[in-house]
């Protein structure tokens, strides 16, 4: 593979955690005051519960977008259930 090479694959449940991280980072871009907490009804759709189960749900299809350095290590850059 390419050095710092992007590539957009199918999620699996192993990548649950680092979406957690990723989309939990984001969450106050929804919210009206983004120095509030994130609304209680948000932050249940956050848990890892919730993302495993989602990426176990064959009604939805999970992409993670992700870039490989040249060292080898996968850092996630993105996410999407459609």
């Amino acid at each position: 593979m390419d050095k710092d090479a992007i590539t957009i694959r199918k999620a699996t449940p192993a990548d649950a955690s680092a979406i957690q991280s990723l989309v939990k980072s984001l969450a106050h871009f929804y919210c009206k005051e983004p120095n509030l907490p994130v609304p209680a009804w948000l932050e249940d759709t956050l848990t890892l519960a919730s993302f495993r189960g989602r990426l176990s749900d064959a009604e939805y299809d999970n992409r993670v977008m992700e870039m490989r350095t040249s060292e080898g290590k996968a850092e996630l850059l993105g996410y999407i259930a459609m």
